[in-house]
């Protein structure tokens, strides 16, 4: 999986995939290596991005990975029918609960147990 963007901030590349942890290492390192880069657009100062195609491989398996996006869904479930099962599973066990709202007649309710202080 590519990254969809050509060009890559400083501040992006900041010690990933084992990349120096300080803009001046990583602009040095950058140099040395020959990576193309640009002045970054409507940034002030002297911010630079550098070219995809010319970073490091490593680095470049480690930005893909960050930018991918999880493929599950995960389904809601109505808080009223979370409260239901807990009840049902407590009287299949044949204990009840204590200190836990219990769903009577169309609505929450506190339920006063026995031996239960406050």
């Amino acid at each position: 999986m590519a990254l969809k963007k050509e060009w890559i901030a400083t501040h992006e590349l900041i010690g990933v995939g084992g990349l120096p942890k300080t803009r001046q290492g990583l602009n040095r390192r950058a140099r040395e290596e020959g990576w193309h880069k640009r002045r970054r657009e409507g940034a002030r100062g002297k911010a630079v991005e550098y070219a995809w195609q010319s970073l490091p491989d490593t680095v470049k398996k480690t930005l893909s990975l960050r930018s991918g996006t999880a493929e599950y869904k995960v389904s809601q479930q109505e808080p009223s029918s979370t409260w239901l099962e807990i009840h049902r599973q407590s009287l299949l066990r044949g204990t009840r609960l204590r200190g836990v709202v219990y769903f009577k007649g169309g609505r929450f309710k506190p339920v006063k147990t026995p031996g239960l202080s406050r």
